[in-house]
């Protein structure tokens, strides 16, 4: 799924893409901007950087499709950012 989402330009375009996808049923109680906050907020303080955005090029399926995007090379196991408990 990470790695899905992170052929995705821009942070809030990649949540509003998960959330749509994987958590629709918060979108009926919460505005996306608001989950959007609130999730880029938590995770910028744990790691300001802006991940990575992975670009594959036409023809090139076979080696992406190889490559491994790694959340780990960000955040720690037990660091990895959550809205429960923030």
């Amino acid at each position: 799924m990470l790695t899905s989402l992170a052929t995705i330009d821009g942070e809030h375009a990649r949540v509003v893409a998960y959330l749509q996808a994987h958590q629709a049923h918060l979108l009926n109680a919460y505005s996306a901007e608001f989950l959007c906050a609130a999730i880029l907020a938590r995770k910028s303080a744990q790691a300001p950087d802006v991940l990575p955005t992975r670009v594959v090029a036409s023809g090139d399926a076979e080696r992406a499709s190889r490559s491994v995007f790694s959340i780990s090379q960000y955040f720690s196991d037990d660091a990895v950012p959550a809205l429960a408990g923030a």
